[in-house]
């Protein structure tokens, strides 16, 4: 059993990170990411409960003891999409981290890491842009399609027009958009819209 004894071996590390990766949750293995003990009460298999104490000593001072490398092939092989995210922000591939959280169906996530840029970066507001366009007219999720019939049913109650209460809820996903992010505006998201 390891303990959090000061342990820097590499190679420790990547073992642990690779048992994180193969049993545990996501919360204990993103913990693990960021140089933290899984947080308490969590349900991560024997890994946490081994690992706590541990977990802090992922990195010391800003540097990891794991190999960031093999942490990113480590959790694109175990299907780890939230920890790749995280692993492409610890690397400061925004772009990288924002595609892979929006191709998980992760938008919170993608917002997450394109705020990690600078607000007056241009890469950022393209980052912005590329979320806007996935929300307002990308992949949905069978839940959101769900959720938007179910509107529609209601609108029509009320004998509102076919998809005009589809249109209410991209206009509201937009203005929520706007207020998320200052650097877009309403004349580049108006072309998204029919």
């Amino acid at each position: 059993r390891a303990t959090a004894a000061g342990c820097r071996e590499r190679d420790v590390h990547n073992y642990l990170l690779l048992l994180h990766a193969r049993r545990s949750a996501d919360p204990p293995l993103l913990a693990f990411l960021e140089g933290g003990a899984p947080p308490a009460g969590e349900a991560g298999g024997e890994v946490a409960a081994e690992a706590v104490g541990v977990g802090a000593l992922a990195t010391s001072g800003g540097a990891t003891h794991y190999e960031p490398d093999y942490a990113l092939r480590v959790c694109q092989r175990h299907g780890r999409r939230a920890a790749c995210v995280r692993l492409y922000q610890l690397r400061g591939d925004c772009a990288e981290a924002v595609s892979l959280a929006l191709d998980s169906g992760e938008v919170c996530l993608a917002k997450q890491s394109a705020n990690l840029l600078p607000a007056g970066s241009p890469l950022r507001r393209r980052l912005w842009l590329q979320i806007a366009r996935r929300v307002l007219c990308g992949r949905r999720s069978d839940s959101q399609y769900a959720q938007l019939e179910e509107a529609m049913e209601g609108a029509a109650a009320f004998a509102a027009p076919p998809g005009d209460e589809a249109l209410r809820v991209r206009v509201r996903e937009a203005v929520s958009l706007l207020e998320e992010c200052p650097q877009l505006s309403i004349d580049l998201l108006l072309p998204l819209f029919p």
